[in-house]
């Protein structure tokens, strides 16, 4: 729950490259207050070319969207933990 909302959304970016290859994935943000891991994701997704990629790269910015939003450094607000 985000501020009185029911839902929640996470952001997801899925880069498929041009050739096969593995899976690998990024997870940022996931302490509310914790802003250079979403930057640093932010900034990798805009340097990707998913022509010179061999594989998939699945990145989450902002895991725990509830604290960063609502900027919780201790508890999670969706659920007051």
């Amino acid at each position: 729950m985000i501020s009185g909302s029911d839902t929640a959304h996470l952001p997801v970016k899925i880069i498929k490259g041009k050739a096969d290859g593995p899976v690998f994935s990024i997870v940022a943000g996931i302490h509310g207050y914790e802003y250079p891991p979403v930057i640093a994701a932010q900034q990798m997704l805009s340097n990707i070319d998913p022509d010179k990629l061999k594989g998939t790269l699945l990145v989450v910015p902002v895991a725990n969207t509830a604290a960063f939003f609502d900027r919780s450094v201790f508890y999670n607000p969706a659920d007051g933990k």
